[in-house]
């Protein structure tokens, strides 16, 4: 016997997982077409019989053709590879061995020949290979399922041509259909074999426990499986984060959730640093106050989530707490709509007195941060006290944060067409602005610890100052020695308010640093009294169980150890019952700080294991990068601001950062324009 068929399960033959997997979606009950398979073995002995001229080569190659004839007779046969490498869970090597479609009987071993030997010439001194002989289908339609996105979505991604398969993996035009698996039937009407399709994908993903890759074709209205590969691209930790969040959402008829720049400062927080943040967007909390100084009409929500120990933003909550009548649930959309009239007037004036927020009270806010930064606090004061102080101080950051973010509002309006160059704008040297404020600093330093305002912020305290200049600016000195006399005089102004307001809005953060770390002190002495050796519990308690000293050990490190638990998910930036289409978007990128450079693209854990320039690849800005800057020569995120400290450093370092909507291929080598935010692989 030279070949195994669909059957035969007997063992003592190497063959391909390609081989493989088809023989278990057949005993299965999937629908594949019929194949037999020629073993490791035998291949090695007919390549053996070939190279050595021996006559054993064409009693071999009849034999061969004769067990096919007897075991699988048929009009047309496909030829397919499948090499012991191909379709590994880390490593598929797709399309990088022969294929070849409709084969005739009279030309079966001549293809077999020329798969084998194409084989032999990419594998080298590792050949082993198996080939598949299947009955050839002539598909109406063909295409691929993933049944996840392979970037780390949840969605299901089907693309599909009529004719053979080859033309959709091979990258010619296809249509593609995005969906998640239970809303497949939202497109019946644009592909009416869409559901048929999702359940199967769904079907062998719970055999391989794992994303799968599937080729299918479609014969007289019957759908047929070609095969089925894990996805190589999606990594563990988003797998569990897919199935933990199919579990948390199983209930939920509508959801968008979005990983907005909160995540930046609130990297996974522990229930200490949640619990502080739900304070200040409580109702009478100082985000309401700050958004009343600033004669905006503030609505307390539930619109933060935990999916895992990553924080979320509840859309659809974030915008009823300032515009009531809009709203993403009832037309499915990533862009706010008018859902009802309740509240018009309330959306209206907010819109009005967001649009129109005054920057004058500039001097006035910069004194307040100066009294607070130059406040003595006592370290004697009780939590409760400290924790109160930060309260009230609380208002006056945000209250900066909101009019610093409407003065880059303002330029960049103003700056229309030219707005990719504001980043470079906020740090270049202008004569015209010798005269604008520098910060002017009164704390001590050394007793600072972290970057945020959130207390599970330990990173070493970084000060950023004004150095108002920025390398490779060569680009930016055409664009802005190219502009009129005139619109350079009328932007000017402008710019000088916006820098102004960056420079307060840093001084308002080294203030905030000053209070989080004046309770985070008084957090830490109570843990090392009540929790001793285990004092890192403390953080693991609620900010009111603290205050009002109901705090337990027992569930402390029950939340301790779910929260170790969780680390094994990741999950994507973006989390919703429809499908958030990128490619709507104006803009693909933007920039966050100036310059241009090249390098490898790489995750933190990969920075000391690949050489050369590298261009560090993040999901937040977080404070804590700066450990790192020393690395890189440029970074890429995936969720971003101007107004981030690590963009600010960046800016003023002429370290290139760009924001990037779409996810990008890992270790490539890329070239990236941080006032444009272009992106290009090399």
């Amino acid at each position: 016997m030279l070949l195994l068929n669909e059957n035969d399960l007997k063992i003592g033959f190497e063959i391909g997982s390609k081989a493989q997997r088809l023989r278990e979606l057949t005993a299965a009950g999937f629908n594949v077409p019929a194949f037999v398979v020629v073993p490791t073995k035998v291949v090695g002995d007919l390549v053996q019989a070939k190279v050595n001229k021996s006559s054993e080569y064409n009693n071999l190659l009849v034999n061969l053709q004769n067990e096919i004839d007897e075991k699988l007779p048929t009009d047309f046969y496909a030829v397919r590879s499948a090499a012991l490498i191909e379709d590994g869970k880390t490593s598929s090597s797709a399309g990088q061995f022969k294929t070849i479609l409709k084969v005739t009987k009279e030309t079966l071993s001549e293809a077999i020949l020329s798969v084998v030997d194409d084989a032999r010439l990419k594998l080298g001194n590792d050949f082993r290979f198996s080939v598949i002989i299947q009955e050839c289908i002539d598909p109406d339609l063909a295409g691929v399922i993933f049944s996840r996105n392979p970037t780390g979505g949840r969605e299901m991604v089907l693309e599909y041509n009529h004719g053979v398969g080859e033309t959709v993996v091979g990258g010619e035009s296809v249509k593609q259909i995005k969906f998640l698996f239970e809303r497949s039937y939202i497109h019946k009407f644009k592909f009416s074999h869409t559901e048929e399709l999702a359940k199967l994908a769904r079907e062998i993903e719970d055999i391989y426990q794992w994303p799968q890759d599937i080729e299918w074709a479609i014969k007289d209205e019957r759908v047929y499986i070609l095969q089925t590969r894990p996805v190589t691209s999606v990594k563990e930790a988003n797998w569990q984060g897919i199935k933990y969040l199919e579990n948390e959402l199983k209930n939920e008829d509508y959801y968008y959730f979005e990983q907005t720049t909160l995540a930046e400062t609130f990297t996974k927080p522990r229930p200490l640093a949640l619990s502080m943040l739900e304070a200040m967007y409580a109702q009478g909390g100082p985000i309401e106050e700050a958004y009343k100084k600033c004669g905006v009409k503030y609505f307390a929500t539930d619109q933060l989530r935990m999916f895992g120990n990553e924080l979320f933003v509840d859309k659809q909550a974030e915008v009823r707490s300032l515009f009531p009548i809009l709203g993403y649930k009832k037309f499915n959309s990533q862009i706010p709509k008018i859902e009802c009239l309740s509240g018009s007037f309330v959306t209206f004036a907010n819109q009005v007195a967001l649009s129109f927020m005054s920057l004058a009270p500039y001097q006035k806010l910069n004194q307040r941060v100066d009294e607070l930064l130059g406040v003595n606090l006592d370290e004697s004061d009780s939590l409760e006290k400290k924790w109160q102080f930060f309260i009230e101080n609380y208002a006056l950051i945000f209250e900066v944060n909101l009019r610093s973010q409407k003065a880059l509002t303002t330029l960049r309006h103003l700056l229309k067409n030219d707005a990719t160059n504001l980043s470079g704008l906020l740090n270049y040297d202008l004569p015209q602005l010798a005269n604008f404020e520098q910060n002017k600093f009164t704390y001590e330093s050394d007793s600072l610890v972290g970057n945020s305002v959130s207390i599970d912020d330990k990173s070493d305290f970084v000060e950023t100052g004004n150095k108002s200049v920025i390398e490779n600016t060569k680009q930016f000195d055409n664009w802005w020695n190219r502009l009129p006399e005139w619109r350079r005089h009328g932007l000017s102004p402008y710019i000088k308010k916006a820098r102004d307001y960056m420079a307060l809005r840093e001084k308002a953060r080294i203030a905030s640093v000053c209070l989080i770390s004046h309770v985070r002190r008084a957090v830490e002495d109570y843990g090392e009294v009540v929790f001793k050796e285990e004092s890192e519990l403390v953080y693991f308690a609620t900010v009111d169980e603290l205050v009002s000293e109901s705090i337990s050990l027992e569930v402390c490190k029950q939340r301790e150890s779910q929260y170790l638990d969780n680390q094994k998910f990741s999950f994507p930036v973006r989390i919703a019952s429809f499908i958030y289409q990128d490619e709507n978007l104006s803009q693909e990128s933007i920039g966050l700080s100036a310059g241009v450079t090249e390098g490898s693209l790489v995750r933190v854990e990969d920075l000391d294991a690949v050489s050369g320039s590298k261009i560090l690849y993040t999901k937040f800005l977080t404070p804590d990068l700066t450990q790192h800057l020393d690395k890189i020569v440029g970074i890429v995120t995936e969720q971003g601001g101007l107004l981030s400290h690590m963009a600010i450093v960046a800016r003023e370092l002429g370290l290139p950062v760009v924001c990037v909507q779409k996810p990008l291929v890992e270790k490539s080598s890329i070239s990236i324009n941080g006032s444009t935010g272009e992106v290009s692989y090399l």
